[in-house]
Protein backbone atom coordinates (compact mmCIF):
# COMPACT_ATOMS: atom_id res chain seq x y z
CA UNK A 1 0.00 0.00 0.00
CA UNK A 2 2.45 2.54 0.93
CA UNK A 3 4.35 2.04 -2.31
CA UNK A 4 1.21 3.29 -3.80
CA UNK A 5 1.21 6.45 -1.86
CA UNK A 6 -1.38 4.89 0.56
CA UNK A 7 -4.94 4.55 0.74
CA UNK A 8 -5.56 7.67 -0.41
CA UNK A 9 -3.04 7.56 -3.13
CA UNK A 10 -4.83 4.43 -4.73
CA UNK A 11 -8.10 6.12 -4.08
CA UNK A 12 -7.16 9.10 -6.03
CA UNK A 13 -6.28 6.88 -9.22
CA UNK A 14 -9.82 5.28 -8.96
CA UNK A 15 -12.06 5.82 -12.31
CA UNK A 16 -14.25 7.92 -9.89
CA UNK A 17 -13.46 9.48 -6.88
CA UNK A 18 -15.30 8.44 -4.11
CA UNK A 19 -17.74 11.17 -2.88
CA UNK A 20 -17.48 12.79 0.24
CA UNK A 21 -20.27 10.40 1.91
CA UNK A 22 -18.85 7.58 -0.22
CA UNK A 23 -15.37 8.90 1.47
CA UNK A 24 -16.79 8.47 4.98
CA UNK A 25 -18.40 5.50 4.79
CA UNK A 26 -15.25 3.52 3.66
CA UNK A 27 -13.25 5.44 6.02
CA UNK A 28 -15.81 4.09 9.02
CA UNK A 29 -15.27 -0.06 7.24
CA UNK A 30 -11.16 0.66 7.19
CA UNK A 31 -11.15 1.76 10.30
CA UNK A 32 -13.33 -1.59 11.31
CA UNK A 33 -11.06 -3.53 9.50
CA UNK A 34 -7.51 -2.45 11.08
CA UNK A 35 -8.93 -2.57 14.53
CA UNK A 36 -9.85 -6.13 13.63
CA UNK A 37 -6.29 -6.59 11.96
CA UNK A 38 -4.54 -5.05 14.86
CA UNK A 39 -6.95 -7.15 17.67
CA UNK A 40 -6.21 -10.05 15.88
CA UNK A 41 -2.05 -9.63 16.07
CA UNK A 42 -2.70 -9.26 19.96
CA UNK A 43 -5.26 -11.61 20.97
CA UNK A 44 -3.25 -14.44 19.12
CA UNK A 45 0.48 -13.04 20.36
CA UNK A 46 -1.41 -13.37 23.96
CA UNK A 47 -2.72 -16.99 22.99
CA UNK A 48 0.61 -17.91 22.31
CA UNK A 49 2.49 -16.18 24.61
CA UNK A 50 0.20 -17.37 27.69
CA UNK A 51 0.00 -21.10 26.15
CA UNK A 52 4.39 -21.16 26.54
CA UNK A 53 3.97 -19.67 29.79
CA UNK A 54 1.10 -21.57 31.48
CA UNK A 55 0.75 -25.12 29.37
CA UNK A 56 2.92 -28.44 30.81
CA UNK A 57 5.91 -29.79 28.59
CA UNK A 58 4.70 -31.54 26.83
CA UNK A 59 1.32 -30.06 26.16
CA UNK A 60 -1.59 -31.59 28.17
CA UNK A 61 -4.97 -30.37 29.78
CA UNK A 62 -4.66 -28.48 32.55
CA UNK A 63 -5.90 -25.20 34.36
CA UNK A 64 -5.04 -22.85 31.22
CA UNK A 65 -7.16 -24.84 28.99
CA UNK A 66 -10.38 -23.27 29.87
CA UNK A 67 -8.76 -20.01 28.87
CA UNK A 68 -6.44 -21.37 25.86
CA UNK A 69 -9.83 -22.42 24.08
CA UNK A 70 -11.49 -19.47 24.52
CA UNK A 71 -8.68 -17.45 23.59
CA UNK A 72 -8.44 -19.43 20.27
CA UNK A 73 -11.79 -19.08 19.26
CA UNK A 74 -11.38 -15.51 19.79
CA UNK A 75 -9.00 -15.14 17.86
CA UNK A 76 -10.13 -17.14 15.41
CA UNK A 77 -13.41 -15.15 15.07
CA UNK A 78 -11.54 -12.32 14.93
CA UNK A 79 -9.19 -13.22 12.26
CA UNK A 80 -12.25 -14.39 10.47
CA UNK A 81 -13.46 -10.59 10.99
CA UNK A 82 -10.51 -9.59 9.51
CA UNK A 83 -10.67 -10.91 6.48
CA UNK A 84 -14.32 -10.17 5.50
CA UNK A 85 -13.76 -6.37 6.03
CA UNK A 86 -10.72 -6.61 4.37
CA UNK A 87 -12.52 -8.13 1.26
CA UNK A 88 -15.12 -5.43 1.74
CA UNK A 89 -12.28 -2.76 2.07
CA UNK A 90 -11.22 -4.44 -1.43
CA UNK A 91 -14.33 -4.20 -3.06
CA UNK A 92 -15.66 -0.61 -2.24
CA UNK A 93 -12.34 0.95 -2.60
CA UNK A 94 -11.07 -0.77 -5.68
CA UNK A 95 -13.36 -2.70 -7.64
CA UNK A 96 -16.71 -0.59 -7.38
CA UNK A 97 -15.97 2.12 -9.80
Amino acid sequence: MRLHGGIEGILAKRPRPLSAVEKASFDRLLYVHLFFAVSTVILWGTTIVLALKRMPHPPAPCEHSRLHKRLGWLAAADITLTSITGLLVYYYGFIVA
